[in-house]
């Protein structure tokens, strides 16, 4: 393209010479256009700015604020259910009776063989107990005609089913 084409646009206008003339080829257009052109383009206005800087400004003191005040908790507080290898068992008693004594608290560890409850029944527990030494002392003792001698029979105890056995022993000791 030589330098005497120009681009003609819709709005020139030919000026009689053969050459057209439009507004955007005038050095006029570009001086008045260029000054308002680089204002939008070089320079954000100033209110933007300001009004721009005070609305950032505002929206970080109030997340401050509201950090601030909204706390998350570092404790939360919720039920949970703990398993383990070994799980608590349920006890099912072997007869039928209201609770007259419980031995052990709410939530104690229970070992194998360790009285938990008394059922009511007709037998002493006393008595019970008393029956249970007697028995142990004789099953462990090296001298059974000594152990007899030292071991003193409640003639008038109560235990329930176990009275015809205790009996028995009763009257086996007294005949020796």
């Amino acid at each position: 393209m030589s330098p005497n084409n120009h681009v003609i646009n819709a709005d020139a206008a030919d000026n009689g010479n053969g050459h057209y003339s439009s507004p955007v080829s005038s050095p006029a257009f570009y001086e008045v256009q260029s000054e308002e052109v680089q204002d939008i383009m070089t320079q954000m206005p100033r209110w933007i700015i300001r009004r721009g800087t005070a609305v950032l400004f505002v929206l970080l003191i109030v997340l401050f604020i509201g950090a601030y005040f909204i706390h998350y908790p570092d404790v939360i507080v919720t039920n949970i259910s703990i398993t383990s290898s070994n799980p608590p068992i349920k006890l099912i008693a072997q007869t039928n009776g209201q609770i007259e004594s419980i031995f052990v608290k709410n939530n104690q560890q229970v070992k194998k063989g360790e009285r938990i409850m008394l059922l009511e029944n007709t037998a002493d527990y006393a008595d019970v107990l008393s029956l249970k030494n007697i028995l142990n002392r004789l099953d462990t003792s090296l001298s059974l005609a000594q152990t007899l001698k030292s071991i003193s029979f409640n003639q008038y105890a109560r235990l329930g089913t176990l009275q015809n056995g205790y009996a028995d022993l009763y009257q086996s000791v007294r005949n020796t």
